[in-house]
């Protein structure tokens, strides 16, 4: 019966991972999860106030998807992705958002950029798709380029 039992509470708590946990990280762990990732891999940037990443979550499915929030309310990206069985990870933006520039330099993709007047411009949802030694195979690409992509 104890057997029983600790199974069945593995069993749930296996369930809480894999539904829609964000898992708050800085650049060098979010890096880390990308080194040790050696397949092709599909990075999905979201921000829980984005209407379009709202509409475009629900919708996409991918063996291998990792959803990133770049968000400061974690509560807000976990009711976001309550449903989600994939990876979600948040990177909070620092003060002067150079650590998402700081991404965005180290995977050689623009989910932020400096305007003229030294304002921050963000892109979302960004999906982009890496192989995987993290070099761009697709970038800023729509969902429905995804989709035909992982058909």
């Amino acid at each position: 019966m104890k057997k029983f039992i600790l199974i069945i509470i593995f069993a749930l708590q296996l369930n809480i991972v894999y539904a829609g946990e964000v898992k708050v990280v800085d650049i060098q762990q979010f890096k880390q999860v990308l080194d040790n990732n050696k397949n092709d891999k599909v990075l999905f940037f979201f921000a829980s106030w984005c209407r379009a990443c709202t509409k475009t979550i629900p919708n996409i499915t991918a063996n291998n998807i990792i959803f990133i929030s770049l968000d400061k309310e974690p509560k807000a990206i976990e009711k976001m992705t309550k449903d989600i069985k994939y990876d979600v990870y948040n990177i909070a933006p620092s003060e002067n958002f150079e650590n998402i520039l700081e991404l965005s330099s180290i995977l050689n993709i623009a989910i932020a950029k400096k305007n003229k007047d030294g304002g921050l411009s963000q892109y979302f949802p960004y999906i982009v798709i890496l192989n995987g030694n993290n070099k761009v195979l697709m970038d800023n690409i729509d969902k429905d380029d995804l989709n035909k992509y992982l058909k």
